[in-house]
């Protein structure tokens, strides 16, 4: 039913604007983001992965833990850097990383 419930980039719009401003933050663009649009904050680094083909070596994360929220499902969870080279291989719709490492 295409009235209730609306496509997937309309999901993945609203949890990422969820997360990103649901708190005070002042980001700042990070220009060397490897293989996907990168943003900081004094509480941590955000990577907007759109495909499989921009995914971001998992060495780039400061922090031995990271949060990937699924954005078209609405779901997050917290993944070692040596799980999420997995996911990001099985990549099939955008995510974004988060590393608290700050």
């Amino acid at each position: 039913d295409d009235f209730s419930n609306p496509r997937s980039a309309f999901h993945a719009v609203r949890c990422l604007n969820s997360i990103l401003f649901g708190t005070r933050e002042d980001f700042t663009p990070i220009q060397d983001a490897p293989g996907a649009l990168g943003i900081e904050s004094k509480r941590g680094r955000h990577w907007l992965v759109l495909k499989p083909d921009q995914a971001i070596d998992p060495s780039a994360f400061e922090s031995d833990q990271v949060s990937v929220y699924d954005l078209v499902r609405s779901m997050s969870r917290k993944v070692d850097k040596a799980e999420l080279g997995a996911i990001l291989t099985g990549l099939e719709q955008p995510c974004l990383i988060r590393d608290f490492s700050r």
